[in-house]
């Protein structure tokens, strides 16, 4: 999503996972990237930068602490660390490492999804990026926003009707019923 986005809109920058795996590239690296970014733009004021959902889990060094976490399933200590997994944890904004600790998956692993990664590098930058740099980034996450299409005639008079129906039934004062269409199959206009 993150190519195909960078390709359509050209950003100023675009992380993609993949290659950060491939070329075994930190997740300092990456915020040494933005700030040098941010810093040789600065003048611009202003800049896009695309990052994909997921990014930690191809990161070499934070998939390696998040192995750690989720064979140490309690009692965690920073101690059972190794050194290299110490020092990304201790780098990681307050809210992003209490995250890591909101409980387990059903297969008792680290909700990765609950890590915003735009959250974690905007954090991580303005920590490094020097005073005087001017940098107000603005978020947005699209989630299922960037996978959607338009809809099409048929959801569109779908939706309507099921949304016609249910205005009918609150109208109507009757609770307790669900909104349903059938008979499907013909032709929109019938």
């Amino acid at each position: 999503m993150a190519l195909e986005t960078a390709s359509q809109c050209r950003p100023n920058l675009t992380v993609i996972g993949e290659e950060m795996e491939k070329n075994q590239i930190s997740l300092k690296g990456i915020v040494d990237d933005i700030c040098e970014l941010v810093i040789h733009e600065g003048k611009k004021n202003y800049g896009v930068i695309v990052i994909p959902e997921g990014l930690v889990e191809f990161i070499p060094d934070f998939r390696l602490l998040l192995s750690k976490l989720n064979r140490q399933r309690e009692n965690f200590s920073v101690d059972i660390l190794s050194s290299a997994s110490r020092r990304v944890f201790e780098s990681l904004p307050p809210q992003v490492a209490e995250k890591l600790f909101l409980g387990r998956d059903p297969h008792g692993n680290v909700q990765v999804s609950k890590i915003s990664t735009e959250e974690l590098s905007i954090e991580m930058v303005q920590r490094r990026l020097p005073s005087e740099v001017y940098f107000r980034p603005q978020a947005h996450h699209f989630g299922c926003e960037e996978r959607c299409a338009l809809p099409t005639v048929f959801d569109s008079i779908y939706c309507y009707a099921l949304g016609h129906v249910a205005g009918q039934l609150v109208k109507d004062e009757l609770r307790g019923f669900i909104a349903s269409l059938r008979n499907l199959k013909p032709k929109i206009s019938d």
